[in-house]
């Protein structure tokens, strides 16, 4: 058995003894896994950005942010109205105090510039910037802070589009990130890597650390409480019966764990659930390094349990990487090559076993030959400088929790808010009620000039990214990555069209042939032939998945069924069009000369 220890390569040498037996843990191999997750997470944010906020959010979008910014400067009061010319520059014309004042209520660089180039400029430096970090590079404050900012920025402006819990979720996790590394180190790309950062930049700060097993904490302990204190079905177990099919886009894993978990497994699954959100998460608390060990397993395997039946987005991932740090070097070092490992050892724990024993006169000497005496001091400075940083850290972040805390041990919990305009501390939970039975919005459009019984009226439907539509179509994988559209649409099924006027005026524009929304669409039946239909109308079917005694099992995934009327047939002729469309804040779209 020892031989095959040593063989596959998890032996622990005098390095593990060490460190321990040492009660002061070490974080270089922490922070480096941490921050290069972090990277891959704000690649794939900023790329869904990048192909789907112009047809969001973009000047021709469904919720387009000039439109949006110019109403929040009108309902501030702040400046004259702008002319037409300006009109991608809310701010123009503003005083300092003015642009202040947006700025504290909207946080976002939009404000200075709202055009689409200027919408696909922000998503294209954050792609950069975030492989920067992905490949080991610039791991320094300026490259996380210009991340945190730009994010910030199409978050405070994403409007419905960006109002999920995840978005405040990375902004809180890339706020503590930015203290997690050096300042202005490793600032130039071909000199900055792992080898030239372990041992040399200033080691990972405890308070940040804590600050993440925080985060953590708050993360599983809310969505813990919120399932707790909402549908009945958590209390019975029966939670998993239903979630599987109902959830906002389910993948080919979810459809075979629908139709052959048995109940007694499903009940399992709950249970396991309430363990890991309720108790397990104390573990990341646990001062012993052992115990948080364990905890940060279960909570970093139950993530990917529930990435696993899913299209959760990022969500999952980014919960893991404040996961990372119920670690410690001592756990992630047997997973080192050999190579690495000797650099460690080099670089860090003889850096540290030498620090702890006295200093020899000829040991001074040397340190004093081999730096200056202003050296030191910049050193000095330096250090003093990031205490006082991070200490201010602590002292912002410790007086923000008090509003989650208090909104957890609160019977009224509400879950994903923010209490502060840039989201540095918030309250999380996720699936505090599961649905029972599943309900699609299906858009459909004709080219039929009218719609009376004798016409005979043919309706062809729209198809979504991944949304459930066609029976026929096999349930997608896309998770991380993330088709906003589809998530707003099955959120719509459990309200009123007058609650969600947004599709309303998407289906205007489709209407219209507007290209940016197009795209965000899977199949267009009428972009194929070049046309633009007459009406359009939106019905609600419930859905179901397809079982081995039904006749269409192995042919289809799903069945459906009418339920009723969700948005009448309309036209760009509809008066009644037009006038919800006011009454929303938008006007009816003029048809477009070309479309792709």
């Amino acid at each position: 058995m020892e031989s095959w220890w040593k063989k596959s390569g998890w032996e622990w040498p005098n390095f593990w003894k060490q460190l321990s037996s040492s009660s002061t843990s070490r974080y270089w191999l922490t922070r480096e896994v941490y921050v290069r997750a972090l990277g891959l997470i704000y690649l794939t944010a900023f790329a869904i950005s990048y192909f789907q906020s112009p047809g969001l959010l973009g000047e021709d979008g469904i919720l387009p942010i000039p439109s949006f910014l110019s109403q929040v400067r009108d309902r501030l009061n702040l400046c004259d109205a702008p002319t037409r010319s300006d009109w991608r520059y809310p701010l123009d014309g503003c005083t300092y105090s003015e642009i202040f004042d947006s700025l504290s209520k909207v946080p976002t660089l939009l404000w200075f510039d709202c055009s689409d180039v200027a919408l696909l400029r922000i998503s294209s430096i954050g792609m950069t910037f975030s492989l920067l970090l992905v490949f080991g590079l610039c791991h320094n404050i300026p490259t996380l802070f210009t991340l945190w900012t730009l994010y910030q920025s199409l978050v405070s402006s994403g409007q419905l589009f960006y109002g999920y819990g995840w978005e405040s979720q990375l902004l809180e996790t890339g706020f503590l990130a930015i203290f997690m590394v050096p300042t202005f180190s490793n600032w130039n790309p071909f000199k900055s890597s792992f080898r030239s950062r372990l041992g040399e930049s200033p080691e990972p700060s405890r308070i940040v650390i804590w600050l993440n097993r925080w985060l953590i904490f708050r993360i599983m302990i809310g969505a813990g409480l919120i399932k707790l204190r909402g549908g009945s079905c958590w209390w019975d177990l029966s939670c998993l019966d239903y979630h599987y099919e109902t959830q906002p886009i389910p993948n080919p894993v979810a459809y075979f764990a629908h139709i052959l978990s048995p109940p007694v497994v499903n009940q399992f699954g709950v249970l396991v659930n309430h363990l890991v959100e309720l108790v397990a998460c104390w573990l990341a608390l646990f001062p012993l390094r052992p115990v948080r060990h364990i905890g940060g397993v279960l909570l970093v395997g139950f993530q990917f349990m529930i990435a696993l039946t899913g299209n959760l987005s990022f969500l999952n991932y980014l919960t893991i990487i404040p996961a990372l740090c119920c670690f410690d070097d001592s756990f992630f070092y047997p997973l080192l090559p050999s190579s690495l490992k000797n650099l460690y050892d080099r670089k860090v724990l003889h850096l540290h076993t030498s620090s702890s024993k006295e200093e020899t006169p000829d040991v001074t000497v040397r340190a004093v030959k081999k730096s200056s005496s202003a050296s030191l001091s910049s050193k000095r400075v330096a250090d003093i400088v990031r205490k006082i940083i991070l200490f201010s850290l602590l002292a912002l972040i410790l007086p923000l929790s008090v509003g989650p805390v208090k909104n957890l041990i609160s019977p009224n919990q509400i879950m994903n808010t923010s209490y502060d305009p840039l989201r540095l501390v918030n309250t999380y939970g996720a699936f505090g009620s599961v649905g029972k039975v599943r309900h699609e919005v299906v858009l459909m459009g004709t080219m039929n000039q009218t719609l009376t019984p004798a016409d005979q009226v043919v309706w062809e439907e729209y198809e979504f990214k991944c949304k459930p539509g066609d029976p026929d179509r096999r349930p997608c994988v896309y998770a991380p990555y993330h088709y906003r559209l589809d998530w707003q649409i099955w959120f719509s099924a459990f309200q009123s069209a007058k609650q969600n006027g947004w599709l309303v005026h998407m289906m205007a524009k489709l209407l219209a042939g507007a290209p940016h929304i197009r795209s965000l669409i899977a199949r267009d039946p009428f972009q194929e032939r070049k046309e633009i239909p007459v009406f359009i109308k939106a019905d609600l079917y419930e859905y179901h998945f397809t079982r081995p005694s039904e006749e269409t099992y192995g042919k289809s995934w799903w069945t459906r069924k009418y339920v009723n009327s969700y948005i009448p047939p309309v036209s760009l002729s509809s008066s009644s069009l037009d006038h919800f469309l006011n009454s929303y804040g938008c006007s009816l779209p003029r048809p477009y000369k070309q479309f792709d």
